[in-house]
């Protein structure tokens, strides 16, 4: 069983081994026509052509119109605030059950810049730009994380994986994603989508959706050509296919490859069993 540690020393009770979490289906919002689809296509144009977690000649991530239905409204802007002294900076989670927002650990608890446990998190799900409906959710702030130990002690990339407690019980209405994966389902490529907050994409207040191949489950991780940047961090890794079901956690891009792996590509903690175990027993945490 997988350790997980908090940074208010949390009790996370234990819970039976799983291979995949069914999700909930929660009530679309009706969308609103806010005239933004001019202002959308300016800030495509926008976008770095060299940037460091593009796969491939160019750029095939595409902003989110309408975030108020499946799964988008289960998929959270978060603002990162690690305390005085240092910046503030952004990420991604999404909905793993009423209580629970699960990120890449590198986002609540640092470990190379050695700022330790983040000390709040801003989180806006559903977020699609700067206007009055740009957070059609609502917002709110958490101050309870989750890591599992092996990414406290010895950050594991295949433990890049971290738990948001929430105090109310957000995902009953929002609902929240099936999760859960097994390497066989991945012995020949699969179709993949992702769709996080970029940083350097409308400061973070956009969705941007990537398509994509995986490549190869290996050492714990899931390699795939999903287009990501900095911000994507903690996105949701699903199947293209409904319903949607996430199978990994963007956290690296392409300079953290592995040699086995030699194709161009992204990747983030495959979760597997042991990992949807760990999810479970943090949905169990309240």
């Amino acid at each position: 069983m997988i350790e997980s540690v908090s940074n208010l020393d949390l009790t996370i009770p234990a819970s039976a081994s799983s291979d995949f979490s069914d999700g909930q289906s929660g009530k679309p919002l009706a969308l609103l026509r806010l005239k933004m689809e001019s202002a959308f296509a300016v800030l495509k144009k926008s976008l770095s052509a060299t940037i460091s977690s593009q796969i491939g000649p160019s750029d095939d991530r595409s902003p989110v119109f309408n975030t108020r239905k499946p799964p988008y409204q289960m998929i959270c802007a978060l603002e990162l605030d690690f305390g005085l002294g240092h910046e503030k900076f952004h990420g991604t989670g999404w909905f793993a059950g009423p209580r629970t927002i699960i990120t890449a650990g590198h986002c609540i608890f640092d470990v190379a810049g050695q700022m330790g446990w983040v000390k709040s998190v801003t989180i806006d799900p559903g977020r699609n730009g700067d206007g009055m409906d740009a957070r059609p959710f609502g917002t709110s702030q958490a101050q309870r994380f989750s890591v599992p130990r092996e990414w406290e002690t010895n950050a594991d990339p295949a433990f890049d994986i971290g738990c948001i407690h929430l105090d109310k019980s957000w995902g009953s209405s929002l609902g929240w994603l099936a999760f859960g994966a097994t390497e066989g389902e991945f012995a020949s490529p699969q179709e993949l989508r992702s769709a996080g907050y970029s940083d350097y994409f409308a400061k973070n207040s956009i969705p941007l959706e990537s398509v994509g191949n995986s490549v190869d489950v290996l050492q714990g991780r899931l390699f795939y050509t999903l287009d990501t940047e900095r911000g994507a961090s903690g996105a949701p890794v699903m199947l293209k296919a409904e319903p949607s079901r996430a199978v990994a956690i963007h956290a690296y891009n392409e300079d953290q490859q592995v040699p086995e792996i030699t194709a161009e590509s992204n990747s983030g903690p495959f979760l597997g069993p042991d990992l949807v175990t760990l999810i479970n027993r943090w949905n169990e945490a309240h």
